[in-house]
């Protein structure tokens, strides 16, 4: 059953409006039609729908039930020093698949890719994109967060267990 993260506004009384993206998703990608049935997430629960209006651009459909969502007891924070090419891109995704609540891309001396600007902030947005696409291809309850890009030397991990991997040659 497909699984989309909504805003709370896209919640009605007993109904779901899925936005124009989703709704092209579920319709033309996955060619439901009127009466599949699709899962919504908003806060803090998760809603099992019935579409009852399928369109290319809009698709509305019936609340049948709904249930709390379970929350993981440990919150892990993936701390990942910039990779060359799109190989962030893999690590958010599998990362949000193995259930992580936060990716924290970091700038380190020694890191070919130097994002910073307008460039970093892009890049995050695409990788938010692709953290959300994962957590509803993997049927997570909720979509990990990816923080702003971080110089390695300013990261404070405060009170939190710290543990560094690193390949030595």
């Amino acid at each position: 059953m497909p699984r989309y993260f909504i805003a709370p506004d896209q919640l009605q009384e007993t109904r779901v409006v899925l936005s124009a993206e989703d709704s092209h998703h579920f319709a033309r990608v996955l060619r439901n039609a009127v009466g599949a049935k699709f899962t919504a997430v908003t806060g803090g629960r998760a809603y099992e729908a019935m579409a009852e209006e399928v369109d290319g651009r809009r698709v509305v459909g019936q609340i049948v039930s709904s249930e709390p969502v379970a929350v993981p007891p440990v919150a892990i924070t993936l701390c990942q020093a910039l990779p060359k090419g799109d190989k962030m891109e893999l690590v958010v995704q599998k990362a949000t698949e193995l259930g992580v609540a936060q990716v924290l891309p970091l700038r380190a001396a020694r890191c070919v890719v130097q994002l910073q600007g307008a460039r970093a902030e892009a890049r995050v947005e695409r990788w938010q994109s692709i953290a959300e696409e994962a957590a509803e291809q993997s049927e997570r309850e909720g979509v990990p967060r990816v923080l702003p890009v971080t110089d390695l030397k300013q990261h404070d991990p405060g009170q939190a267990l710290t543990l560094v991997l690193s390949e030595r040659s």
